[in-house]
């Protein structure tokens, strides 16, 4: 994926410095109520392998996806960025590391 800008497995779906810019107390409530194992982040190319999909099938209907196909998806709402409306994010557990 060299090519359109996702050119290695780390590379956020947009610019995590956006993140600081967005109130979003509810948020920061939640996260805070978790401790500092937890991290706020976009999602990126290696959330697939790291049950991204199974854990969202948890909450919805999510179907089968490849990680061809789930890449083709954040190529997309990396290169369109979603006029800046949407937003992927990953909530990370420290602990699972």
């Amino acid at each position: 994926m060299a090519q359109n800008g996702l050119n290695n497995e780390e590379t956020m779906l947009f610019d995590p410095e956006i993140l600081l810019n967005i109130d979003y107390n509810a948020v920061n409530a939640l996260m805070s109520s978790a401790g500092t194992d937890f991290k706020l982040r976009p999602l990126n190319r290696t959330d697939f392998s790291k049950g991204y999909l199974k854990l969202l099938q948890e909450l919805t209907t999510v179907g089968e996806i490849s990680q061809k196909q789930f890449e083709g998806l954040l190529k997309y709402l990396f290169l369109s960025h979603c006029n800046y409306t949407l937003f992927n994010l990953c909530i990370q557990s420290f602990l699972l590391l």
